[in-house]
């Protein structure tokens, strides 16, 4: 397969969750999918959570302003990245638990320069100081060494697999020498959800989870039932959350679903969730080796997007076996976050407000 080609798969699985897949049987997929999971209750709300305290990025350094910002990440509990889309200087760089700006990186060429990149990374893992890109064009991981005031390149090594046709979205590292990524996203007939592969190896190790039966297939299927994915440090579990459906999945390393689990929820009718397809209800996670963290929505796509000074978001604490343990509105929308149990602290953005970074408290009840 071509890096054209790859690259133009990659815009079509974005366009898929942004704009596809309004199916008309958006009730039937539901039935299909919750059929198999066990049901939970969702937890109550606490009292809201209040912002601590509020950076302002632009302060640090001339011009820099997080114009797009797209991902936010702890990198060791001594750093803190948020990566934007832009052409040059896309990964920024600041010490934790203060926020010090320290220095930005990342343009985009085929050097071999440890800050040059063929396109701006969309996946990245964390392993201790490290930072690890995934390149879809170059099909290549990429471990980057944050330092105070610089960066090294530790190592380059392939991932991809024999007779590969679809893109790796949601790269996800389970260990130095296993990672998961999402499967049948497009051309590949399979109903398989997540492939597992080695880095550096060619074949790949397992495939495993299973698309909720549908008339849907390729890219209209992937779209629908797209998921956030996130992997427990320690590399004993993955878990998945559904975008569009109340509901998550728990697997072991070795692909094995220990939990598949629908939440009902006392903020969102049942049947309101049957009826619409335009619910978004998690779209992004982090974890730790004691909780798994999501943002939850509840809300259509429309007002996640483009949402207005009333709008909130939630924060959602699970455990490893997928049940509920803490929720509790943001007293603003946030778009996205990063948790750091050292430091005791969530940092969060809005992209509506870009160039700023919040930071909460965790929960006392987390901490005990």
């Amino acid at each position: 397969m071509t890096k054209k080609t790859i690259s133009l798969a990659f815009i079509i699985v974005l366009l898929s969750f942004l704009g596809a897949c309004e199916s008309d049987k958006s009730t039937d997929n539901y039935k299909n999918l919750i059929q198999e999971f066990d049901k939970v209750d969702s937890r109550t709300l606490s009292d809201t959570m209040i912002v601590n305290r509020t950076f302002t990025i632009s302060q640090d350094r001339d011009s820099l302003v997080i114009a797009t910002p797209m991902r936010i990440l702890n990198v060791g509990e001594k750093f803190l990245v948020v990566t934007e889309n832009r052409s040059e200087n896309f990964i920024n760089v600041f010490s934790l638990p203060d926020l010090r700006f320290l220095y930005s990186f990342g343009t985009i060429s085929n050097g071999p320069n440890p800050e040059e990149f063929q396109s701006v990374p969309i996946y990245f893992n964390v392993s201790g100081n490290e930072l690890i890109s995934y390149d879809g064009l170059s099909r290549q991981l990429r471990y980057i060494e944050l330092n105070d005031t610089t960066i090294s390149k530790t190592r380059e090594v392939s991932l991809s697999y024999d007779g590969q046709m679809d893109p790796l979205n949601r790269v996800r590292r389970i260990r130095n020498d296993l990672y998961f990524a999402d499967y049948g996203s497009s051309f590949e007939n399979t109903d398989k959800e997540h492939i597992a592969l080695k880095p550096g190896v060619e074949d790949s190790l397992f495939t495993f989870g299973r698309y909720p039966e549908s008339e849907l297939e390729g890219f209209e299927r992937y779209g629908q039932f797209m998921k956030e994915n996130v992997a427990k440090p320690d590399g004993s579990r993955f878990a998945t959350f559904y975008f569009r459906y109340n509901a998550l999945k728990i697997f072991a390393s070795d692909g094995e679903r220990i939990e598949a689990i629908k939440v009902n929820d006392s903020l969102i009718e049942d049947s309101l969730a049957q009826a619409t397809n335009d619910i978004l209800f998690r779209t992004t996670a982090a974890a730790s080796d004691n909780y798994i963290y999501t943002v939850g929505y509840y809300t259509s796509r429309e007002n996640v997007s483009t949402p207005d000074s009333s709008s909130t978001s939630f924060f959602e604490v699970w455990n490893w076996d997928g049940k509920p343990v803490f929720r509790a509105s943001f007293d603003r929308f946030i778009d996205n976050f990063t948790v750091s149990e050292m430091h005791q602290k969530i940092y969060a953005y809005n992209k509506s407000n870009d160039d700023t970074i919040y930071e909460y408290n965790l929960p006392l009840e987390l901490l005990r």
